[in-house]
C-alpha cells in the first residue's frame, strides 16, 4: 500500500498536466514513498494503512508538480540516447497508436503477473 498513491500521482502528473516532467515525477514518487514508509514505521498504530494512499498521492503529486513548475534541474540531452520522448512518439507512431501501445503493455504486464502468480502458488 505504500506505493499505490505515489504511483497514481506519478501517472496523473504525466497524463493530466502539461508542466509535469521526468525530474518532478521521479522526485515526487520517491518523496511520496518515503512519506508512506515514515507513516508505516512511526505512525503505524495511529494512522490506518488506507490513508497511506491518500497521503502518498498528495505528497507525490504536489511535490512533483511544484518541482516540474520550477523547471528542469538538470538538462537532459536530446540526442540518440533519449529516444522515447513525447515528440518522437507523436512523430513516428502517432497519438492513437501510442495509446494502443500503452494498452498492449498493460495487458502484457497483467499476463506476466498472472503467470508469475500461478508458478509461485503451484509450488
Amino acid at each position: 500500500s505504500a506505493f499505490y498513491g505515489p504511483i497514481l500521482a506519478t501517472f496523473w502528473l504525466g497524463m493530466l498536466t502539461k508542466k509535469g516532467n521526468q525530474t518532478g515525477a521521479i522526485s515526487g514518487l520517491l518523496l511520496g514513498v518515503g512519506v508512506n514508509i515514515i507513516l508505516w514505521q512511526f505512525f503505524g498504530p495511529t494512522i490506518s494503512w488506507l490513508w497511506w494512499n491518500v497521503f502518498g498521492f498528495l505528497v507525490s503529486f504536489g511535490f512533483g508538480y511544484f518541482l516540474s513548475r520550477l523547471g528542469r534541474i538538470a538538462e537532459i540531452s536530446t540526442d540518440s540516447i533519449y529516444l522515447l520522448d513525447y515528440k518522437n512518439l507523436q512523430k513516428y507512431i502517432g497519438e492513437k497508436k501510442y495509446y494502443y501501445l500503452l494498452g498492449m503493455v498493460f495487458v502484457l504486464i497483467l499476463i506476466i503477473s498472472y503467470l508469475i502468480q500461478s508458478v509461485f502458488l503451484s509450488a
